[in-house]
Order: C-alpha cells, then structure tokens, then sequence
C-alpha cells in the first residue's frame, strides 16, 4: 500500500494563484475528504495531481517514489487514478468494456483482490447494457469501476454524489467505504457534508486556494474559520 504525499502544491492559471501552497497526506486504506465553496480550487486540485494542469511548484510522492504526473495517463500507469464530476464514459460501451479501458492503464502489473473482488461486485448491481440505458447513479458506478480497473494506489473522486437522489447517495457512500476496504487510499471531493462526515477519516477544507482547515471529521463543524468559508455561519 502507497501513500500519495502532496507538499506546497500552487497552481496559477494566467496569473491568478488557484491553489497556494496546499499540502496533505492521503494514506492507504484512509478516505481524506477536501471540502470548500465553490472556486476554492477543489477540482483544479484533482486536476494537479492527476497532471491534467502543471503546477507552479509541489513536492509529491507515492510511497517512497517522487511523483511527478506528466500526464493522466502517466498518473494512472504509476497507480493514481480518479472519477469525475460529470462522468467520462462511452454511451455504446457496457460497464464490463469500460473494465478493458481502465485495466489498460496498470502496465506496472499491480494486483489487489479485494479491488478485484469490489469490481465484480459492482458490475453485477449495474447490469450488463450500454452506458446508454443507465440512470445517472448506473453512470456513476460505470466511472467507477473504469477507474477501479487499473488496480489503482489511491483514488480521487470528484463529487460522485452530485445529483444523486437520497437512496443512491447511500449506495454511493456504501461504494466509498468498499474502496476504502480495499485498501486503496481515497481523496474525496464532495459537497455532500452529511456524507463527508459519515465516510471521512479526515477532512481538509479549501478557501480561495489555501487550507482554512485540516482535521478529524467530529472538528470540522466547530471550527469557527471553516464555519464561515464553508458552512455560511
């Protein structure tokens, strides 16, 4: 198991610092939760991380190799794969193709059968038809299992409970706590405090591009700072 390190991490984008100097830990087996208002630099961060954006300046490990994603590609060869906020999938393809597309991405030959197990486990609830004929919550699945696929060290999941009703957002909690279990390291980004609150280990709050707050879940609400950026009180 690998723990994704992220030290002093700023993105700039035509001047404007987007993220400055973040830094946290996402540990194997652990689900850190980063919440924030909008335009906090939440996604950019996925973004950085997953090289789909350099950075200005960050010190990033796996373990105890230097990370430096060049691309998402070279993110997912090295073991760091993610979800989106609107899911990435093909409308012809079922979820079992999608399997073929992310499995692609472990050339390092990593093996996990608990992730392999979860996998299995989530095709059979999302069915065998096309991404085509499934509701929003069969999508979500889909672009999890896709990332899944590739054996990943850690997995970053950008809002995957966004505009889910009530029901799939507990299935979709169920989900997170079952990567968790498989030993794969979790940064999440959500909106959904209730759920954040329920699956998180940890919990890093963003405010226009710095770290208002990082902690244990039960501090969050208390704190005066994260109250004002995040909680409108």
């Amino acid at each position: 198991m690998s723990e994704l390190t992220i030290d002093d991490l700023t993105v700039r984008f035509s001047g404007t610092t987007v993220l400055d100097g973040v830094s946290m830990r996402i540990a194997a087996d652990r689900i850190h939760a980063v919440i924030g208002p909008n335009g906090a630099g939440k996604t950019t961060l996925v973004n950085a991380v997953t090289g789909q954006v350099r950075s200005a300046g960050a010190r990033m490990s796996l373990g105890e190799r230097r990370y430096l994603p060049r691309s998402p590609h070279h993110a997912a060869r090295l073991g760091i794969s993610r979800t989106f906020q609107h899911p990435l999938v093909f409308r012809t393809l079922t979820a079992r193709q999608h399997v073929l597309t992310g499995a692609a991405s472990n050339a390092e030959g990593r093996t996990n059968p608990a992730c392999d197990a979860l996998v299995d486990s989530l095709l059979t609830d999302i069915g065998t038809g096309s991404a085509a004929g499934l509701d929003l919550m069969g999508v979500r699945l889909t672009d999890l299992v896709r990332a899944l696929a590739g054996t990943p060290r850690v997995l970053l999941m950008d809002e995957p409970a966004s505009g889910l009703d009530e029901a799939d957002r507990g299935r979709m909690l169920d989900s997170i706590l079952r990567v968790r279990e498989a030993g794969i390291g979790v940064l999440l980004i959500e909106h959904d405090i209730r759920l954040v609150l329920a699956v998180a280990d940890h919990v890093t709050v963003l405010d226009d591009g710095r770290v208002a707050f990082s902690g244990a879940p039960e501090d969050v609400t208390e704190d005066r700072a994260v109250s004002r950026a995040y909680l409108g009180r």
